[in-house]
């Protein structure tokens, strides 16, 4: 299993959140992530402050579908406003 995108559980400053031992619930904002149709779900890793030595990692977690009318070739699907600049000139030979 490959991950896509890397969220770092940070805080305001920009710095890393240390927590200690125990179990702790987190709200991690994902924001918009812009993923074609399939299933997915989520890795999490837990690597220690000092030494930046993972501790443990789970993958699998909470698996999730996202359906959609089309699908693309890739694992990202990101549309915007495109805009056609007009035909190429030719030259006749």
């Amino acid at each position: 299993m490959t991950g896509l995108i890397d969220i770092p559980v940070m805080d305001e400053q920009g710095s890393y959140i240390v927590i200690g031992p125990g179990e702790h619930d987190l709200q991690v904002p994902l924001g918009v992530v812009e993923l074609n149709a399939g299933l997915y779900s989520f890795i999490v890793g837990i690597r220690n402050a000092t030494t930046n030595i993972t501790l443990c990692r789970h993958q699998g977690l909470q698996p999730f579908r996202v359906h959609a009318d089309r699908v693309a070739w890739t694992k990202f699907v990101r549309t915007g406003v495109s805009k056609v600049l007009g035909p190429k000139a030719t030259t006749v030979q």
